[in-house]
């Protein structure tokens, strides 16, 4: 039985009823036409901002950013606004989690993944 859970660029997604909801939000607060870029930092090829544009979603900033860097990565945390919240990155590039929206002015650092998850 699939549940809904949200809608990403216009798509509707579903995840089966055992699968945990996302601790983390799926869709900013507000969704401005335009807006500031948005910073990719850490375990990445190339650490970069890139322009924001409704509908950019992590997957799509992290593959700008060049994707994984040589060390891999493991989660990433988000500051939007004054909050900050950890993203399981390495599961939403998988396509095992959700994969959320980011928001203009949105720093996003990715964690290197560790030695021992090897």
């Amino acid at each position: 039985m699939l549940a809904f859970v949200g809608c990403f660029a216009g798509t509707l997604v579903a995840c089966s009823a055992g699968t945990p909801k996302p601790t983390y939000p799926l869709h900013p607060a507000s969704r401005p036409a335009a807006g500031g870029p948005v910073a990719i930092l850490g375990a990445v090829a190339r650490p970069c901002t890139v322009p924001y544009a409704p509908g950019l979603t992590l997957r799509a900033a992290l593959e700008l950013a060049g994707g994984p860097s040589e060390l891999g990565m493991r989660e990433a945390r988000i500051t939007r606004g004054g909050t900050t919240f950890d993203v399981p990155v390495q599961a939403i590039v998988a396509g095992d989690a959700p994969d959320l929206e980011l928001a203009p002015g949105d720093q996003v650092l990715v964690e290197s993944a560790r030695i021992t998850d090897f």
